[in-house]
């Protein structure tokens, strides 16, 4: 399976985008499925991009 890597900025302010939530779904004909819901942390990351 690939990788799928994010960063959120807030532009207005310029800094990292802190506690936003991301969900990634699968969606086909059967309708979606999650999977994987993270928050970012304060440097606009999720926690799992660290490992």
């Amino acid at each position: 399976m690939g990788k799928l890597n994010t960063h959120t900025l807030e532009v207005i302010q310029g800094k990292s985008g802190t506690g936003v939530g991301i969900a990634l779904y699968v969606v086909n004909a059967d309708g979606k499925k999650l999977l994987k819901n993270v928050v970012t942390d304060g440097s606009g990351r999720s926690a799992s991009q660290r490992s």
